[in-house]
């Protein structure tokens, strides 16, 4: 006799059996999750122990947790809630191993590890299925299945009438891809992935970031007949920096530290909020002295030698360029150094007080300029507006370890 159980297991898939519902995969991605918990649960003392090179922790992550998330892909397919649960928690782990926070954007991660997120092995597993498994010219399963899918409107069928993969392959009916050419289309799929978490509002990118994370380096390079192809000499980037060095460019391209936040004021001019193009080359206070006013970051030390009579010779700033990240080791440090010294100049100080300054406040896209003429005992600050000439009260010292305050001048 034939049990009649709510959930059934093939071939290590587990499914209710409200087949085609989407719900039917909800038990067997709740699986996934228990299995990639437990994983990591396991390898979390190796993980996360920032005194192991960064390079040995993203191959144990790779081996160990990532797998956790592809098995069975190609034909499971859970309801948008699940699916989205699970990218989460595979973001979550990765950042967790990298000790980066919450709002470090994944394509920047992922590039700079040289690895993959959980939707890219979704992806390849579903288009070697369609494409690889499903044509198989031999007796078997696989020709059932095709026959099925057509009926039924699974989340597998939805995905198989939109993906573009055949077009760009350029296969005949029964004809089945090579694996350079299943690379090549999954390397353009990624890079549009790419573009679309870069761009997205809740974690949208600096235009020139977003840029360096599509350059060609990070997917495909010419070979010996000058074709290309997908790239398997990718910049090591956890090869090159030290474990310092590497959290903290993730941070700082990711939008860890503010740094490249739009909701942040330039420290250098204040005429507006930060990006990549105003701090690096279009600023108009780039080119003055190196060392920036004490009143608005901690002291750096300046740029420049002594020149012959003994006297401190400032030169032209040196700014960090992204394209040089990729080049060699050598380059990579160095432009990380520069990145260092400028993120600390941009760096508010902990204690200052701010009575009896003019300051420009960044709010809402809009800078207002303030005079602030007294701190009261809990903490907030009475400011004049010249513009209405009126006097308003405001937590100027929050905002200004927030990087939304430029301090102009202090009148004694």
């Amino acid at each position: 006799m034939i049990p009649i159980e709510d959930t059934y297991k093939y071939l290590g898939a587990h499914f209710a059996d409200t087949f085609p519902s989407p719900k039917c995969w909800d038990y067997h991605a709740n699986k996934v999750l228990k299995k990639a918990d437990f994983a990591y649960h396991k390898c979390s003392a190796f993980l996360t122990n920032t005194d192991i090179p960064i390079d040995w922790r993203i191959t144990n992550f790779s081996a160990m947790v990532s797998p956790m998330y592809g098995y069975a892909s190609a034909i499971w397919w859970p309801s948008k809630v699940l699916f989205d649960k699970l990218v989460a928690s595979y973001a979550r782990k990765l950042r967790f191993t990298l000790g980066c926070e919450t709002g470090v954007n994944m394509s920047v991660i992922c590039t700079l590890c040289n690895i993959h997120d959980a939707e890219y092995w979704w992806e390849l597993t579903r288009v070697g299925f369609k494409f690889n498994s499903l044509r198989k010219d031999v007796p078997g399963v696989h020709h059932q299945i095709k026959r099925l899918l057509p009926d039924n409107a699974t989340g597998y069928t939805k995905w198989s009438q939109q993906e573009q993969h055949g077009v760009r392959m350029q296969l005949a009916p029964n004809e089945r891809p090579t694996n350079d050419q299943i690379k090549t289309s999954m390397m353009v799929w990624e890079r549009q992935h790419w573009n679309t978490l870069g761009t997205a509002s809740g974690s949208r990118l600096d235009k020139d970031v977003l840029n360096w994370v599509l350059n060609d380096v990070h997917f495909q390079h010419l070979d010996a007949q000058d074709q290309v192809i997908p790239s398997y000499k990718k910049p090591r980037y956890r090869l090159w920096l030290r474990n310092g060095d590497f959290m903290f460019l993730a941070k700082t391209l990711g939008g860890g530290n503010n740094f490249l936040s739009t909701e942040c004021i330039c420290l250098r001019c204040g005429l507006t909020h930060r990006s990549w193009e105003h701090i690096m080359r279009k600023c108009p206070a780039l080119n003055d002295r190196v060392r920036h006013s004490p009143t608005n970051s901690a002291p750096v030390r300046p740029y420049g030698g002594l020149s012959s009579n003994g006297r401190l010779q400032a030169r032209r700033e040196q700014t960090p360029d992204l394209g040089a990240l990729s080049r060699s080791k050598k380059d990579c440090r160095r432009q990380v150094k520069l990145l260092r010294l400028l993120v600390r100049r941009f760096t508010p100080k902990r204690n200052f007080d701010m009575a009896g300054t003019i300051v420009r406040i960044l709010e809402k896209g809009v800078i207002s300029r303030y005079y602030i003429t007294k701190k009261h005992d809990d903490g907030l600050y009475r400011c004049f507006d010249p513009k209405t000439k009126t006097t308003v009260i405001r937590k100027v010292e929050k905002q200004y370890r927030e990087g939304k305050v430029f301090i102009e001048t202090r009148i004694e």
